[in-house]
């Protein structure tokens, strides 16, 4: 059961990621995007600041894709990780995964 939750939240954020990196085309474009309330709760503004444009420009995916690849990748590891423990095999590396793209998404 734990697993499929994983599944479920993963899925649940690869879709909210998805919506931002359109959100930040939206921004790119000239739109405005829901999530800009006012000038302190605005993501244009993190999307577009210097640590973002410098995140871009080094590895080629925007902040907001980030997410996307992270939920991705947790998705990906919890659909292995329930695999493996149909199969009945060893989940322990499935774990060590699920455990470092835990510590990643938290930094």
């Amino acid at each position: 059961m734990v697993v499929i939750s994983l599944m479920f939240s993963a899925l649940l954020n690869v879709a909210l990621a998805m919506y931002q990196w359109f959100e930040l085309l939206t921004v790119r474009r000239g739109g405005s995007t829901i999530c800009s309330v006012n000038e302190t709760i605005n993501c244009a503004t993190v999307w577009n600041s210097p640590f973002a444009s410098t995140v871009h420009d080094t590895i080629g995916i925007p902040v907001a894709g980030l997410g996307f690849v992270w939920a991705l990748s947790a998705l990906l590891a919890a659909f292995m990780l329930r695999v493996q423990d149909r199969r009945g095999s060893s989940i322990d590396r499935g774990v060590t995964t699920i455990r470092i793209i835990a510590l990643v998404g938290g930094l």
